[in-house]
């Protein structure tokens, strides 16, 4: 029986109001995620995937439960890491955000945003900047791109740029949280064809989120429903789409347009 590469058990994640009222915008999630394959999440805005994603990758702190890395032997809880032992996770495990502009460095050219997750990890400079033009080839742009700014991309090169980055330090699994939302249809296509690409040559496990779920049956292997901050339903995505068993999952799949998006 193959093992799960990442573990997520009972998962919570509270915010505090200026009133002192508790929020919980993460309520108990439990799920498993296999090597290889894409594991989409869909859900409403506003039903806590980002906050869950974030939580994931311990950029926010949860509340409780136990987020289970399992590369190595023995597993790593990453909600008990701190320092260097969470820091060293990052070669691991990586996000992918939505906003392809907010999430670059406005300063950086493109070759030096994406090379410095190499130097922080104490590659020199000039293998840096070598192996980011070579990442940002692998994600179709080219050799000049590496000089510019994020401002002189597109929406569509500047979400490449963010998963050239992403994939600065080899992980195993990376979180999609919503990567092509912003985007116009056709360049999600393309974006969309371009991840589905990278995991067959990488290996790679995805957590792809996204409130669409036209967009996720043609990512995902299998599909959480998230409602309120709780999975209300797992599935195979074939039998979800095919036979939905929560209200919530029907409604969801109600809404969705008749077409898929047009491949690139």
């Amino acid at each position: 029986m193959v093992e799960p590469i990442l573990a997520v058990r009972d998962l919570v994640v509270d915010y505090r109001t200026r009133g002192a009222r508790t929020v919980r915008a993460v309520d108990g999630v439990s799920f498993d995620l296999f090597p290889g394959e894409t594991l989409g999440l869909v859900g409403e805005s506003g039903c806590g995937k980002s906050t869950l994603a974030r939580a994931l990758t311990q950029l926010i702190r949860p509340d409780a439960g136990r987020v289970l890395l399992r590369t190595t032997v023995p597993e790593r809880d990453l909600c008990t890491l701190r320092g260097e032992a969470l820091r060293a996770t990052r070669r691991e495990l990586q996000l992918v955000f939505q906003d392809p502009y907010a999430s670059l460095d406005p300063r950086l050219t493109a070759g030096a945003i994406v090379a410095e997750p190499l130097r922080c990890f104490g590659t020199a400079r000039s293998l840096a900047l070598a192996r980011a033009a070579e990442l940002l080839a692998m994600v179709g742009l080219a050799p000049e791109h590496a000089g510019r700014y994020p401002h002189e991309f597109s929406g569509g090169q500047r979400q490449r740029i963010g998963l050239a980055r992403a994939l600065a330090l080899e992980p195993r699994i990376v979180i999609c949280d919503e990567p092509v939302s912003a985007l116009d249809v056709s360049v999600q296509a393309q974006v969309l064809n371009l991840l589905i690409d990278l995991q067959k040559r990488l290996g790679l496990t995805l957590l792809f989120i996204s409130h669409d779920l036209a967009v996720v049956r043609r990512m995902a292997d299998r599909v959480a429903v998230m409602q309120a901050g709780r999975i209300v339903e797992l599935a195979d995505s074939e039998r979800l789409y095919r036979d939905p068993q929560h209200a919530y999952t029907r409604t969801l799949l109600a809404a969705v347009p008749p077409h898929d998006p047009p491949a690139a």
